[in-house]
């Protein structure tokens, strides 16, 4: 399973018309395990760094940078608080 980034450079770094029909059409190709281990290194690592600075147990801190990171990716913006 793999997730395609499309990669659009800028027509400043063209140099003809035929590179920027290419350029438009540029695809990287990345394994969704690496977006997978992306997601849960920036949760994992949050929750280290919440569970040192906090004095929360790691579980609740990786758990408060889950929601924060789901509510912000999902648009949800504001306080979450309760």
């Amino acid at each position: 399973m793999f997730h395609r980034w499309t990669c659009i450079r800028s027509f400043e770094d063209v140099q003809s018309e035929e590179d920027a029909l290419s350029a438009e059409e540029e695809q990287i190709t990345v394994p969704i395990s690496v977006c997978l281990a992306l997601m849960v290194a920036y949760i994992w690592g949050g929750g280290l760094w919440f569970a040192s600075s906090e004095e929360w147990s790691v579980l609740d801190a990786s758990y408060f940078c889950f929601i924060r990171y789901v509510a912000e990716g999902g648009g949800v913006t504001g306080d979450l608080s309760v």
